[in-house]
């Protein structure tokens, strides 16, 4: 994190969002230490984060705080990597994102508008973190494009955002995009054994009936990665030719052969 905003976001002005693109501002303004301005405004919503997720929380988002600003002062003092707009965008905002998404996993954060990320997360766990810190840093952006009138560097501040939010939800989430299978067939049978020996998958098999005809169907319920998604719908064919398969994307599967159920998943 400290990387990503000393040598190439602080730079060349790109305004990151949160507390840190605040500080950013302010710094420019008046020609202070970025990281000490992060850890003087983050000590209000430390209280706030004390009083609301209780005191391991406050020590592992203090230790984080404490060690990212001193990061981005002591790095601050390194030549930066790039003047390019495009590059400093994607390169930092990058960085920025995996520094953030490893304290994410520790069950910590940077204080500051990580902080009312956590909160929102609370509130709305379904949606994924990096999508709400896109939403909360971009309309900081967007602000600060209006304090400080150059909407040029707007557009690269959204970028760099956009390349924190996508690498923090990958540090996060990783690849767990697999599909879903619901097949509906007359050889239920073959088609679970094919899915099982040759393809290693699971299979839930649900006993039903045709609405129209009447007749006799087995519903297969399947889920597999991404990877594995192409065999197991040549599998399907080859048992089955006329079997009715409906497909769709699951951002993320717990159980058996997936992810671990963590209740506690930022």
């Amino acid at each position: 994190m400290g990387a990503g905003v000393s040598l190439f976001i602080s730079p060349v002005g790109i305004v990151p969002g949160g507390v840190t693109g605040v500080a950013i501002v302010l710094g420019r303004l008046f020609r202070k230490n970025v990281g000490s301005l992060i850890l003087i405004m983050n000590l209000p919503l430390l209280a706030v984060a004390v009083r609301k997720f209780g005191k391991s929380f406050f020590f592992a988002t203090l230790t984080a705080l404490l060690l990212s600003s001193c990061a981005i002062d002591i790095i601050a003092t390194l030549r930066p990597v790039t003047d390019d707009m495009m590059i400093a965008s994607l390169a930092g905002g990058g960085l920025v994102g995996l520094g953030v998404g490893i304290i994410f996993r520790c069950r910590a954060t940077t204080g500051g508008i990580d902080i009312v990320v956590r909160l929102i997360k609370e509130k709305i766990p379904h949606i994924k973190t990096g999508n709400v810190f896109l939403v909360t840093d971009g309309a900081i952006a967007l602000l600060s494009g209006v304090v400080l009138g150059n909407w040029e560097l707007v557009v690269y501040s959204v970028i760099a955002i956009a390349s924190s939010a996508t690498v923090m939800n990958f540090v996060l989430y990783g690849m767990d995009e697999s599909k879903l299978l619901i097949i509906v067939t007359s050889d239920g049978r073959k088609i679970t054994e094919a899915l099982t020996e040759k393809l290693g998958a699971g299979v839930s098999i649900i006993d039903a009936r045709g609405g129209y005809t009447g007749e006799k169907r087995s519903v297969l319920i399947c889920a597999v990665r991404n990877q594995s998604f192409y065999k197991a719908k040549e599998l399907v064919c080859e048992a089955d030719k006329t079997a009715f398969v409906m497909v769709a994307s699951a951002d993320s599967i717990y159980g058996e052969g997936f992810k671990a159920i963590d209740i506690q998943e930022i």
